[in-house]
């Protein structure tokens, strides 16, 4: 028995590292031949011992690992003593000791020399290292190539050794970019599609709503629904003429008639101012508000809330038909719509009492704003003015009547028809001793042209900057910026509406036909144009003028121009809430 020497020189420390010694049964002279020492075969080789104990702590590649086998993981085999035999172990336990893939050496077989392993690990290393050096050679040329070629190129390779990876090769940027724009006009195509269909689709309820109903006076559904909403509220109704302008046919026209409603069913107040509107008794803007303010004071005194009822609700609910009535005798006026707001919310935000207080200090408040306009009015004009009026304007009046005290000047009233209200301007400045003339709209031209100033009332300014007046005021301001002269326009704050208007057919009110028949006591020429179906009469009672022409506007605030009527709302809104 022999112990024979296996194993091979380590590559990185150049130590000899040996494998787990295999004993095999042979006679003295093949133990010889095959360790080379000489030595018998009893006794243990001490330098082949201290070689295995050096080589325990030494470093072991992976490759040096594989091939050690599982011997090296067992247990230590145990020195034998002298003059003891050392057993030959089982041949399932010299199988396993063996490396796979390596052959165990038969008796009188010659190993495998560790000069000869050296010598094939060797081999093998050259072939690594000239391989990275390929690769690194071909991707030098691989990234002169894509820096010649282009990026087209460069993304061609990128994708090919991807495949060659054996990863999913991303796509160029031409690609991502026709991906894009086919996906873009897929979304245009959709979108156009819905247009076209929401085109031919008729249209819905929720869009109908948004007109306001007293600009749908050729509708059929809504006249029907407005005359439901009258009948409820026991509202009488008047008949509508029977043959519209086409341009005005939206608007709301009635026949010369009126039926009053009732007895009970209207306050006394409300039916009375209803009767003054319906015959013209109350013109003018201010005029008309501070009678349905004093109305509505009446009505309010009057009042007294229900058991079981909400004050807010019932009172409400009480003047919805008052306004309806006023509404059919005349429509509405700016100012007569900010004033119903007013005492609607004043309505909402009472607790238990209502009071006429709020009323009254409304009142006061359209009071001491008509005085501050005068007194910033009255401080424009110098001696020797000549002041162009349109119309007859209580604000106006009085600003002429404190300017009257100290300042020389005089006055050209203007007037147009069908109402003339030119002609109660003059008699109240008659009175008064201001020196004036008196003309129709037919001659602005001529007395423009000794003109120094125009000063004119206003309806209501607009949003946007519109001035909206009686009927004619336009003409007068177009023939003042011709002639250059200066135009004030003086209006209360409570007028200025939240609404944006640039022309006077959509919004405005239609007045009696038959009154542009009548001139005097003469017979008319149109005295029978009812009977021709090609003649139609249109009586406009207001008309919009645009901002640009407008010099100044004054107001209790002081001069502004007319872009900042927005500003001025938004203050008011602020200053309630």
């Amino acid at each position: 028995m022999k112990y024979e020497k296996q194993g091979h020189q380590n590559s990185l420390t150049g130590r000899f590292i040996s494998k787990n010694p295999v004993c095999t049964m042979s006679s003295s002279t093949d133990t010889g031949a095959a360790s080379g020492d000489g030595m018998p075969s009893g006794v243990p080789n001490k330098e082949e011992d201290g070689k295995k104990e050096a080589t325990k702590h030494t470093y072991k590649t992976g490759q040096d690992r594989a091939s050690s086998g599982s011997n090296n993981t067992g247990q230590r085999q145990k020195k034998p003593r002298e003059g003891e035999k050392q057993k030959q172990p089982p041949l399932s336990e010299q199988k396993q000791s063996a490396s796979p893939g390596q052959k165990q050496p038969q008796p009188g077989q010659k190993q495998q020399q560790p000069g000869q392993k050296q010598q094939q690990s060797g081999e093998k290393k050259p072939s690594q290292q000239e391989d990275k050096q390929a690769g690194a050679q071909n991707a030098i040329l691989k990234q002169q190539n894509m820096q010649k070629k282009g990026q087209g190129q460069g993304e061609g390779f990128a994708s090919g050794q991807a495949q060659a990876d054996g990863v999913q090769p991303t796509k160029s940027k031409a690609e991502l970019r026709a991906e894009r724009r086919l996906k873009q006009e897929a979304q245009r195509a959709a979108k156009s599609q819905k247009k076209s269909e929401a085109s031919t689709a008729p249209a819905s309820k929720s869009d109908s709503l948004r007109v306001p109903a007293k600009v749908l006076g050729d509708d059929p559904a809504t006249q029907k629904r407005e005359a439901k909403k009258l009948e409820k509220q026991n509202v009488p109704q008047r008949l509508s003429v029977k043959r519209k302008d086409p341009h005005f046919s939206h608007l709301r026209q009635y026949e010369r008639e009126l039926k009053l409603p009732a007895c009970g069913t209207l306050h006394p107040d409300i039916l009375r101012l209803g009767l003054e509107y319906f015959e013209g008794f109350l013109q003018g803007s201010n005029a008309r508000a501070l009678g349905l303010l004093a109305a509505f004071h009446e009505v309010i005194l009057s009042y007294s809330t229900p058991q079981n009822k909400d004050l807010s609700r019932d009172l409400e609910a009480r003047i919805k038909p008052y306004i309806s009535f006023l509404d059919i005798c005349r429509p509405l006026s700016v100012s007569m719509g900010n004033a119903i707001k007013f005492i609607k919310w004043q309505i909402a935000h009472v607790a238990h009492d209502v009071s006429d207080k709020e009323i009254d200090e409304y009142v006061r408040k359209i009071d001491l704003a008509s005085s501050a306009i005068v007194n910033c009015s009255k401080s424009k004009l110098t001696d020797g003015d000549v002041v162009i009026v349109y119309g007859c304007s209580s604000l106006i009046y009085r600003i002429l009547c404190s300017a009257r005290k100290s300042v020389n000047f005089r006055v050209i009233v203007v007037d147009g028809r069908p109402r003339c209200e030119g002609k109660k301007m003059i008699q109240h400045m008659v009175k008064e001793g201001i020196k004036c003339s008196y003309t129709t709209i037919s001659n602005v031209n001529y007395v423009m042209q000794e003109a120094t100033k125009v000063l004119l009332g206003a309806h209501a300014l607009m949003a946007n900057g519109c001035v909206k007046s009686r009927s004619g005021t336009s003409l007068v301001i177009m023939e003042a910026n011709a002639n250059n002269v200066p135009v004030l326009v003086c209006c209360e704050t409570y007028k200025f509406c939240e609404k944006s208007q640039a022309d006077a057919f959509v919004f405005n009110e239609l007045g009696d036909p038959d009154s542009l028949v009548k001139v005097g006591n003469r017979k008319s020429v149109l005295a029978q144009c009812q009977d021709n179906t090609n003649l139609f009469l249109v009586n406009l009672a207001y008309d919009v003028t645009p901002p640009e022409l407008v010099s100044v506007v004054i107001t209790e605030l002081g001069m502004i121009p007319c872009t900042s009527v927005p500003v001025v709302l938004r203050k008011q809104a602020f200053s309630e809430t």
